[in-house]
């Protein structure tokens, strides 16, 4: 028997479509807490390209830092404890969704240690960074509208319960925080940038 998603509460907002991540089975919470962390980095990018050049390196240093923290072990634990999960009830190399989550996951690893090396060696990134901001979000909707979805309909509740542990266990290891029981509905306008043509 499949577990069922409980419908999300979507409604329309000044800043477009929003949802609360606390509706996901909790094997999927902390994936969609990260989420949140990077709709502030992609939000803190493009603000900052309109901004001084102080501004831009704020938003360099953050984003590099959220990625050390947060981005790099956020991917390997969906490539590396999801999928895996996953692959049992669902074959992945013919989902077109899963393909461009993973194409994703290549782009943003090779551009974040790109932009570090124009960083450190004080060349222009802003192209760069806001290229790395726009696949961000592009791919964070992805995964919530689309890769989300896919693992409440297809995994079983016992598929979740494991998922649930090794997702803690690993979060655990890793000193990665769980997600507050009151964080805010994730929030999308609905008019976002959307993928670079070339990433």
């Amino acid at each position: 028997m499949f577990w069922k998603r409980k419908r999300r509460r979507s409604k329309k907002t000044e800043t477009g479509s929003s949802w609360d991540y606390t509706e996901y089975h909790p094997a999927l919470q902390g994936w969609s807490f990260d989420h949140e962390k990077a709709i502030a980095i992609s939000d803190g990018i493009q603000q900052a390209l309109d901004g001084t050049y102080s501004d831009l390196q704020k938003a360099c240093s953050n984003s590099l830092d959220f990625w050390a923290k947060n981005g790099a072990f956020h991917l390997w634990e969906e490539e590396h404890v999801l999928l895996p999960i996953l692959h049992r009830r669902l074959r992945l190399s013919s989902d077109r969704d899963i393909q461009q989550m993973l194409e994703d996951h290549a782009y943003l690893r090779s551009q974040i240690h790109i932009i570090n090396s124009f960083h450190l060696t004080r060349r222009p990134y802003d192209k760069l960074l806001g290229d790395f901001g726009r696949i961000l979000r592009c791919h964070v909707h992805l995964e919530e509208t689309q890769i989300f979805p896919k693992l409440s309909e297809h995994l079983s509740a016992d598929d979740l319960t494991e998922l649930a542990i090794l997702a803690e266990c690993h979060r655990q290891a890793m000193g990665r925080p769980a997600p507050p029981h009151d964080q805010a509905p994730l929030q999308f306008d609905d008019s976002f940038p959307g993928r670079p043509s070339s990433p």
